[in-house]
């Protein structure tokens, strides 16, 4: 299991969540990181760094931690979806609308609870993908 822990502030040591994995290798883990909780973060503060733990063990790689940063600055922002209702049981196009999405479509993914949606198009400001049925 990868988790992740606080490193600084009134939340040290304590967890921020576990990374749900997506693929592994012997050299390489890639995993969702889970959202993080900004209710104890001051009005000014855009980032915090936290460490990666593997199955317990805190990763130093050449004597430096492992981190990960939570960034505002980076965190795409959804604004609005469109359309805002669907029937559960149909395939179906939608819209997100919002900022900071990125331009390498085969790199976005989108999903709606465990429904996965299959991006078409998309800039840094909307994504336009097809809702699967399940």
């Amino acid at each position: 299991s990868v988790v992740l822990r606080h490193t600084s502030g009134t939340k040290v040591g304590m967890e921020v969540g576990r990374c749900e994995l997506r693929a592994g290798s012997l050299s390489q883990l890639e995993c969702q990181a889970p959202a993080m909780d900004r209710s104890h973060w001051s009005g000014t503060q855009v980032e915090e760094t936290v460490a990666v733990e593997v199955n317990g063990v805190r990763q130093t790689p050449s004597g430096s931690m492992l981190s990960f940063t939570y960034s505002r600055g980076q965190t795409p922002q959804v604004l609005r979806v469109h359309p805002t209702q669907l029937s559960y049981a149909q395939t179906s196009n939608i819209t997100l609308f919002g900022y900071k999405f990125g331009l390498i479509k085969s790199r976005l993914k989108v999903s709606f609870g465990e429904r996965p949606c299959k991006v078409w198009d998309a800039n840094q400001t909307v994504i336009t993908c097809q809702l699967l049925r399940t």
